[in-house]
């Protein structure tokens, strides 16, 4: 389960880190609004190393609180705070506003510790889980590089290097991981059906609630009771039905009323 989350996590994460980290120089540089981001870019490369490597570390952390190591992961969680309190204002005093972004990457590199932890309890293979994603990753990085350089004059040829750079990295992937990628498609598809047929259910067990509460609501409301009901005659029942469906052939006799004198008056 351990090595399906990592696959699944680094297979969507790294490529679309890299592919961000080649290709915001050229959004910077066609779009004019988009410039006043070009004295951080320095950071973007710091801050794709930290979730590149969170994209490994927090599938482990979460399977360590799975199993019940919750003390672990709070040791983990107290030692990365009392690190970013440190190193950030240090490095920020150095570097400025980029210290911050290498104060998150160094702090990442914890990842070792975690995968160290990790592996006393749950047995796992880091390199055979994450080498297809990051060779994939690499050579998608290298070959939009290289179109990048020798074709992107604009912003429209910057949108094609990045659809190219996907179909290279679902292509290698395809070559590569391809028995991984069915077995993680088919085990996402289970889970849809799952998610699904609850749905389904609950949405079952809603209406059906639902539809007894108005029936109540209508039994409540009814001015006849159930009882006087069954004991209208037929020819009543024959009078209220044809009445409902509009029908003009029943003829309703005025009802008397009693005048002041005694003698009855029709309305």
């Amino acid at each position: 389960a351990i090595e399906k989350s990592l696959f699944a996590s680094v297979s969507l994460i790294f490529p679309a880190l890299v592919g961000l980290v080649i290709s915001a120089p050229y959004f910077i540089r066609f779009i004019p609004k988009y410039s006043v981001y070009e004295p951080i870019f320095f950071s973007l490369l710091f801050f794709a190393l930290n979730a590149a490597l969170s994209a490994v570390s927090t599938p482990l952390i979460n399977a360590l609180n799975a199993i019940g190591k919750i003390k672990l992961t709070l040791v983990f969680m107290i030692v990365w705070t009392v690190a970013t309190w440190v190193l950030t204002p240090i490095l920020m005093f150095t570097y400025g506003f980029n210290g911050f972004a290498l104060a998150s990457a160094i702090i990442s590199l914890s990842v070792i510790a975690v995968i160290y932890v990790t592996k006393k309890y749950v047995p796992f293979n880091v390199f055979n889980t994450t080498f297809y994603p990051t060779f994939c990753s690499l050579v998608m990085g290298g070959m939009t590089y290289a179109f990048g350089i020798s074709f992107v004059d604009n912003l429209w040829m910057t949108f094609a290097m990045v659809i190219i750079g996907m179909l290279v990295y679902a292509g290698s992937m395809w070559l590569l991981a391809k028995e991984q990628l069915k077995a993680d498609i088919a085990l996402v598809m289970r889970n849809l059906r799952l998610i699904a047929s609850v749905s389904r259910l609950v949405y079952g067990i809603l209406s059906l609630t639902w539809g007894s509460q108005q029936l109540l609501l209508s039994r409540k409301s009814c001015p006849i009771s159930r009882q006087k009901f069954s004991k209208l005659t037929t020819v009543d029942r024959k009078k209220s039905s044809k009445q409902l469906h509009g029908s003009t052939n029943v003829v309703i006799k005025p009802k008397k009323r009693q005048t002041k004198y005694g003698a009855s008056k029709k309305k």
